[in-house]
């Protein structure tokens, strides 16, 4: 079944938000472009497993967090 980019991508703005982290700031840290981090958080830009793990390891959450449907 092919991962819901829309719903990783809600799940990975709420952890972003809860760690009081601009997007920006964010995007710096994955040495990635603001607008690319903009579209992973809407579902218009996917990520691979090292690119969310990363983005795990920064927001301190499980990868789990991000993929999980419930």
């Amino acid at each position: 079944m092919a991962p819901d980019y829309t719903v990783i991508g809600r799940r990975i703005r709420e952890a972003r938000v809860e760690q009081n982290l601009r997007q920006e700031e964010l995007a710096d840290k994955m040495n990635i472009s603001v607008a690319y981090m903009s579209r992973v958080e809407t579902g218009k830009g996917h990520l691979n497993l090292n690119r969310l793990t990363q983005i795990a390891e920064i927001l301190k959450v499980s990868p789990r967090l991000s993929i999980n449907r419930k």
